[in-house]
């Protein structure tokens, strides 16, 4: 009699720790929210619409830069669909048709199957508010398409030509885990200052999240420029969060910086930037109303920056018609619990608030740049919307598994904290290896000792995944 092939099998996988990492999640069921609540109104043929969802998760976590790939990478290594539950890839065409057939109910469907995941495995759902509040940055950034695509339309693409027609992507970060908490994909035209936007974003996030509205002072909230118009201000005031924001007004910010006398700046350390503390009457611009009553915001402090105005040097050999400021300003609106008045933002803590408001760069430089880079974000578009959004939220979910992975095996390797995403998916994921199933299960890897960080990293994948009874080996080439 025949002996099964799917009872014990030893597949090559050019992925050995993905696979890995599909075993640990399929232990804590890491998908079945998705599998639940995602109906796609398509016909089952072979596959699900929701394991076709897992296909291109997959095809996203190996580093494909287009679905297409699907075929030529994913469905080359079955032994990372089997790790994740998958006998088989589905084709491409077929992926991309259930994309495709998303509608705005499957994408909150999507929604609330990814907050079921945060909630249960995320750091910042599980944050101790007793330590501080938790740091949420909220930004946008483009993703260029063609002008035939649903959603798209001419707007602000950094380092595109002008007319550069897309989409935006507003997402919020927990920068604090490097977590994705929310994200939106916007028409092209999309601003920042669209205050009712960000309303259904902060409405969103408390539900990933799993807070009340009685529970937004605990959250600290970082907003570039863009955000920093009056209304914007006075809402968050409002509602009552925490935040720091750059005043969204040029002109209003070199007139207070103007205002100030040159005693009352402080100089950072390199001698290259400088504050001042404004005065009540500044803070005093934003006021809000409740029970037909004016409250002014006494909490609200407004620090005055200004650095060194740099000029090209093609400029500075023009003679200008028009002298310009040797300085640049900036005014900064702060609200914080810990900021009870002035006297808290004396002296080096007025500079503290500085590198604290610059720590929020990580979102475009770690967050967006590495998605970018690592999960090729800006390189996968559909053409339906729906589509698209689908697809941004898979990258999420790989995104937050990836840091999740880092944060559970940094505990036996303190360097691997140290990656990014980009590092993680073209280089950790890609470790080769044999793997050996049992009844469905990975009993067994061998990696190659030629892959070098299979050999830097071998001692802590080895003991952590010996507790999912899993034995680790390198090979003697």
């Amino acid at each position: 009699m025949a002996k099964s092939t799917l009872s014990k099998q030893k597949l090559h996988s050019e992925h050995a720790l993905l696979c890995l990492l599909g075993q640990k999640a399929q232990e804590l069921k890491l998908l079945d929210p998705l599998h639940k609540l995602v109906k796609i109104d398509q016909k089952t043929l072979v596959h699900t619409p929701t394991e076709k969802l897992t296909d291109a998760l997959l095809a996203i976590a190996c580093g494909a830069e287009a679905l297409s790939q699907i075929n030529t990478v994913l469905r080359a290594d079955g032994a990372v669909s089997r790790a994740w539950g998958r006998v088989r890839c589905a084709d491409q065409s077929s992926v991309q048709e259930t994309l495709s057939a998303c509608t705005a109910t499957n994408i909150d469907q999507m929604q609330t199957a990814l907050a079921q995941i945060y909630q249960k495995l995320a750091r910042a759902s599980n944050h101790s508010y007793a330590t501080g509040p938790l740091i949420l940055d909220i930004d946008l950034t483009g993703l260029p398409c063609s002008k035939n695509y649903a959603g798209a339309s001419k707007g602000y693409f950094a380092k595109s030509k002008k007319g550069t027609t897309g989409r935006q992507l507003c997402r919020v970060n927990a920068s604090q885990y490097d977590e994705i908490v929310y994200q939106k994909v916007l028409p092209g035209n999309a601003s920042s200052s669209d205050l009712e936007s960000l309303k259904t974003v902060l409405v969103a996030t408390l539900q990933m999240l799993g807070l009340s509205g009685e529970q937004k002072g605990q959250l600290l909230i970082r907003l570039d420029g863009g955000f920093g118009t009056t209304a914007i201000i006075e809402y968050l005031l409002a509602e009552g969060y925490q935040f720091i924001v750059k005043l969204h007004s040029a002109s209003r910010s070199k007139k207070l910086g103007h205002a100030l006398k040159e005693e009352a700046w402080v100089c950072d350390n390199n001698g290259l930037r400088w504050a001042s503390l404004l005065g009540d009457e500044a803070s005093n611009l934003y006021a809000t109303s409740s029970s037909n009553e004016t409250i002014t915001a006494s909490k609200l402090q407004l620090i005055a920056v200004r650095c060194k105005r740099e000029e090209p040097d093609q400029l500075k050999k023009k003679v200008k018609a028009k002298a310009k400021s040797e300085y640049v300003y900036s005014v900064l609106a702060v609200k914080r619990e810990v900021i009870k008045s002035a006297r808290d933002l004396a002296g080096a803590a007025l500079l503290e608030q500085l590198a604290f408001y610059d720590d929020r760069a990580t979102i475009e430089s770690a967050s967006f740049r590495g998605d970018k880079q690592g999960l090729k974000l800006i390189k996968r578009r559909k053409a339906s919307l729906y589509g698209q959004e689908m697809l941004i939220l898979l990258a999420q979910l790989v995104h937050n598994l990836v840091v999740w992975a880092r944060d559970w095996l940094s505990e036996e390797e303190p360097r691997l904290a140290e990656l990014g995403i980009k590092v993680w998916i073209r280089d950790l994921f890609k470790m080769p290896g044999r793997v050996k199933f049992k009844a469905g299960k990975i009993v067994k890897v061998q990696f190659r000792r030629g892959h070098q960080y299979a050999r830097r990293f071998f001692e802590a994948l080895a003991h952590f995944f010996v507790k999912s009874e899993i034995r680790l080996f390198l090979d003697e080439g």
